[in-house]
């Protein structure tokens, strides 16, 4: 009766992912799932500039969704997009108001500007939102 003892399997959902451009003049390399709803929170850090442990400073402020996705791998944190750029907000808000001068990298207001005209339909990497839908854009959601 050893099949008693068996613990049972976790379950780690599978996303295809596409990558899109951080940069307008760079390579892809931030993954989105492919119905554009959820990110790959570390391609983001690290195309912004970021090192990859950063992702745990917005744990307290987003919802992250364990899965893999084909040249990822089997354990990658994903986001809901607009989640992740309100957990960016705030979390950058509370930074600005802390009493304990808390450091504050440009590089997460870089991402909330990248995430916003992504979707909004402007052409990530173009943080006004005047640039012209291409091919990488991030068709909102």
């Amino acid at each position: 009766q050893l099949w008693r003892r068996a613990g049972a399997s976790t379950y780690t959902p599978r996303f295809e992912v596409r990558a899109v451009r951080y940069r307008p003049d760079g390579e892809p390399n931030v993954s989105v799932t492919s119905d554009d709803r959820k990110v790959a929170v570390a391609t983001l850090i690290r195309a912004a500039g970021l090192a990859k442990h950063k992702a745990n400073l917005l744990e307290q402020y987003v919802v992250y969704e364990r899965a893999s996705a084909k040249g990822l791998g089997p354990e990658v944190m994903f986001a809901d997009a607009h989640e992740l750029l309100n957990g960016i907000e705030r979390m950058q808000e509370e930074r600005r108001r802390s009493k304990r001068k808390l450091k504050i990298d440009p590089e997460w207001d870089e991402m909330a500007a990248w995430l916003r005209a992504a979707y909004s339909g402007a052409e990530p990497g173009d943080a006004d939102g005047h640039g012209e839908r291409g091919e990488h854009a991030v068709a909102p959601a």
